[in-house]
């Protein structure tokens, strides 16, 4: 049986500013390369995200050869 910290997946993990660049209705893009499901809600908004909104982020990745999200 494996122990819970090994069934745990590793990931990397970065905190930034930036633009939404892209919309549609089941995903969004920021910087045109961070990607994110439009069912996820924002902690802070003034309203629906749309392009062009400066927005702060969290984003990972399990390992260098895969994208952002």
């Amino acid at each position: 049986m494996l122990k819970e910290e090994e069934i745990e997946e590793k990931f990397e993990y970065i905190q930034r500013e930036g633009k939404i660049t892209q919309l549609n209705e089941e995903y969004g893009l920021i910087d045109g390369e961070i990607y994110f499901l439009r069912s996820l809600k924002p902690k802070i908004s003034q309203g629906p995200l749309r392009d062009g909104d400066c927005v702060k982020y969290r984003a990972r990745r399990k390992d260098e050869n895969q994208q952002w999200k």
